[in-house]
């Protein structure tokens, strides 16, 4: 069972994923992430165009379906943070 939604936020949007796991009935709020952001891209790299900045999607909260929605609710902001690529501009 999954649910894959849309949030909007003012100029962004949020995507995400909830999906119940089979082997412990929990779910997981799966957000696609900014690998520099996570730190597995070295963003010096990016910087100097040796390297580019991808989304992986990650697993970012693991409890009940209700609990993964107010989890998105109280953490919007860093979740949009996470998921916006690392650009550099110089």
């Amino acid at each position: 069972m999954s649910t894959r939604k849309q949030r909007s936020s003012g100029l962004s949007d949020l995507e995400y994923d909830i999906v119940k796991r089979e082997y412990d009935e929990k779910y997981e709020l799966l957000v696609p992430m900014s690998l520099v952001r996570l730190g597995f891209t070295d963003k010096e790299l990016v910087k100097a165009r040796e390297a580019v900045d991808l989304k992986q999607w990650t697993t970012a909260f693991v409890g009940t379906k209700n609990q993964c929605m107010a989890h998105i609710v109280r953490n919007l902001s860093t979740l949009l943070k996470m998921n916006t690529l690392y650009e550099y501009r110089g």
